[in-house]
């Protein structure tokens, strides 16, 4: 689970994203409250869509949720963390 301090910094890495004087805003409702998850989700990348094997290369990500609506978005962990470690 991710402690509130290491929200606070994933949203804070989003935020470095923005163009400036932008502001993060839900695509949805324009919402400007969010919340991120309790931890990362992991998608898995596979070639085809008529398998039902789970296999292929992991992505993990954070999801942002909009307090207002509920919208998800999903942030790949290492282009944020790409970004820190420049």
């Amino acid at each position: 689970m991710f402690s509130k301090e290491k929200k606070k910094e994933l949203i804070q890495q989003i935020k470095e994203h923005l163009k400036p004087g932008d502001m993060l805003a839900c695509p949805m409702c324009k919402g400007k409250e969010f919340d991120v998850g309790d931890g990362f989700m992991v998608n898995i990348i596979h070639s085809g869509i008529s398998t039902t094997k789970i296999e292929g290369s992991l992505l993990p990500s954070a999801i942002v949720i909009c307090k207002q609506c509920g919208f998800i978005s999903h942030h790949a962990l290492h282009i944020l963390d790409q970004k820190r470690n420049s």
